[in-house]
């Protein structure tokens, strides 16, 4: 057995590793080759035999159906929007001078009581003042008196000064003829007229009138109130005017008249209230004045407007027009057009047919033109255009999702005829 080992061993030592080394170079050599070539060789069999996709035409752009309008140049007067509050032009909280007991009350002394000016409200129990008064009264014609008396005692004292026929040293002349006793007398004089002046005007100020033309808004008092100084009694506004606190961008303050003065008019303003009076009916009004802060919040400017006559009591109900003309509450939140100044001719165009300063145009070859726009004023329908649009140039009114420059458009089978009837005759002419 150990014999046929050995006889084994010697032939593969002969067949294999007895080779000579350039031959086992050479193998080793060329198996990575033969590797490669074959996976080189199946991967073009690979793409030569892969499935190729045929090679489409390419087709026309299709044209997007659009609707389009001329654009007009206009010449009219701006109207700007704003929004505000009815405020009183004139409050007053009535506080008596005097103190006392009411005897008597007005039947109008009520929210919503009407006064003309100088009207009594209510009446202080008087009777003390009319006691002092005549107290005070009386004092004065005692001064008087007194000061008569005295005159007497005066004329009296030059007689025995000239009789004495004496001279007096100038220091004791005044004491001589008396003249510190009347100065004293004198005094007391008016020192009673102003005390009567008091009284007096004491005893008026227990009557409480109107001060100006007004409306109650509030009582605090009722028939036998005890009332003193620090007792409000009332609560009246003005009833010639009411004023409307509006807020306006800062930048549409230009457009509109404010007065500097009070010899100077404002902008005329129209104040609706839709949900009380109806979309036509207004009441008209103009500008007084600009508040000189801005607001808070909302970083606005603030307007005075005036309406005369809010509650209608000197003019006519019923208006030229055949509506009946609203009165002004307090508090109402109004919504103003403020007639501006007259703008020159240029394109108007609907806020929605503009998209951030830009129109969408079509132009004499049906295609999209996007155009920059200058806007000289924007309100919440409308946007004046100063440059950028001419007149007669068609807008695009249609929404596009994604507007190209150049992109082909055709307008509706309406707009098409008309085109082609512009033209000259469309499929007609074609036929010829």
């Amino acid at each position: 057995m150990s014999d046929l080992n050995a006889q084994n061993e010697e032939m593969y030592l002969e067949t294999g590793w007895q080779q000579p080394l350039w031959k086992r170079i050479l193998l080793h050599a060329m198996l990575p080759i033969l590797v490669l070539g074959g996976a080189a060789f199946f991967t073009m069999w690979l793409l030569q035999t892969a499935p190729r996709s045929r090679r489409r035409r390419r087709t026309r752009r299709v044209s997007v159906l659009v609707s389009v309008m001329k654009a007009k140049t206009v010449q009219e007067r701006l109207q700007i929007d704003a929004m505000g509050t009815v405020i009183p032009a004139r409050e007053v909280r009535l506080f008596p001078r005097v103190r006392g007991r009411v005897i008597r009350l007005s039947k109008e002394l009520q929210p919503g009581g009407l006064f003309r000016r100088g009207r009594t409200l209510l009446r202080i129990d008087p009777s003390d003042y009319r006691l002092l008064f005549q107290q005070r009264k009386s004092e004065w014609q005692r001064a008087q008196a007194n000061l008569k008396v005295e005159m007497g005692r005066q004329t009296i004292a030059r007689r025995e000064y000239k009789m004495l026929g004496k001279s007096i040293p100038q220091k004791n002349q005044d004491l001589v003829l008396r003249q510190p006793q009347l100065a004293v007398a004198r005094a007391a004089v008016k020192i009673a007229k102003a005390a009567v002046n008091q009284a007096n005007l004491n005893l008026r100020r227990t009557v409480i009138r109107a001060p100006f033309h007004s409306v109650v808004v509030s009582r605090n008092v009722n028939l036998g109130s005890q009332v003193s100084e620090n007792t409000e009694l009332a609560r009246l506004v003005g009833t010639d005017e009411y004023w409307i606190s509006l807020t306006v961008p800062v930048d549409q303050l230009r457009w509109f008249k404010i007065p500097s003065n009070t010899k100077e008019k404002g902008s005329v303003v129209r104040l609706y209230n839709r949900e009380a009076w109806g979309s036509e009916i207004y009441r008209a009004g103009r500008i007084i004045r600009l508040n000189p802060s801005l607001e808070p919040q909302g970083r606005m400017a603030r307007i005075l407007v005036s309406v005369t006559d809010p509650l209608l009591l000197r003019k006519k109900k019923v208006s030229k027009k055949g509506w009946r003309r609203p009165q002004l509450l307090l508090g109402t939140y109004v919504q103003a057009k403020i007639l501006g100044r007259e703008l020159p001719s240029m394109v108007v165009l609907a806020s929605k047919y503009v998209h951030n300063n830009k129109v969408w145009v079509m132009d004499d070859n049906d295609k999209l033109a996007i155009r920059e726009i200058s806007v000289m004023f924007r309100d919440e329908e409308r946007v004046f255009i100063s440059s950028g649009l001419k007149e007669g140039e068609r807008v695009v009114t249609t929404l596009l999702s994604t507007p190209v420059e150049g992109m082909p458009l055709r307008l509706s089978s309406r707009g098409d005829s008309q085109r082609s009837k512009r033209r000259g005759g469309g499929k007609k002419e074609a036929k010829r």
